[in-house]
């Protein structure tokens, strides 16, 4: 009773029964981990193809990254994120990289209609990326959140993260390098971010996540 209530709606019932699962285990490995949590989930309407659950607290890390604690805050990041990568979660979905480059070349398309004068810089960043994954050595034995950047993360008195449609195993590579670009973007469009400030932040992650999973 007085609680805010959200629900979220997905294209098929079976969408949102994965993800009500998923977050019901995570909430489970975060009860662990004192500071650190997921939105607690409380069931579907399946009829309405939606997942109920309860807002995270907190402000999206953005609208506090440029603060004093922000160090801190990654901290927190990290120790959130191989909270996940360590947890022996049993997933449906796999990293898939040939569905990746069909979304690569989507987007280029995207791109190319919208605006026309990037067309060959799409072009070109897609025949690399496709280039780069010819022969990529990728691990799946972790559970990845897969899109992990700083407005799924929250900052209150815990850190929580949301958005848990896209979770699978894959290598951890992913979310960690997915944040460290989230922060190179970050600081093209928040003034106070400078990109020096954003490779502070970057390094000081990637120090702790190495500090926090014993490894480089």
């Amino acid at each position: 009773e007085g609680a805010v209530v959200l629900g979220k709606l997905y294209p098929d019932p079976s969408q949102a029964v994965r993800v009500d699962e998923i977050m019901g285990a995570l909430s489970k490995v975060f009860s662990r981990h004192t500071g650190l949590e997921v939105p607690r989930p409380l069931g579907c309407v399946p009829e309405l193809a939606m997942l109920v659950l309860l807002p995270q607290e907190g402000r999206p890390l953005d609208e506090v990254i440029a603060d004093e604690r922000s160090f801190e805050y990654m901290e927190l990041v990290a120790a959130w994120l191989n909270a996940l990568h360590s947890s022996r979660l049993d997933l449906d979905r796999r990293f898939d990289i040939g569905k990746e480059l069909v979304n690569l070349r989507a987007w280029s398309a995207l791109i190319t209609h919208r605006h026309p004068s990037e067309e060959r810089q799409a072009h070109k960043l897609v025949q690399l990326l496709q280039h780069a994954a010819n022969g990529l050595s990728l691990e799946e034995r972790s559970p990845i959140h897969k899109d992990f950047h700083y407005q799924h993360i929250f900052v209150g008195r815990s850190l929580g993260v949301i958005d848990f449609d896209e979770v699978r195993l894959g290598d951890r590579n992913f979310d960690v390098a997915h944040l460290c670009a989230h922060l190179h973007l970050l600081a093209s469009r928040k003034p106070e971010i400078t990109p020096e400030t954003a490779v502070a932040l970057q390094d000081h992650f990637l120090a702790a996540y190495g500090r926090f999973a014993g490894w480089t």
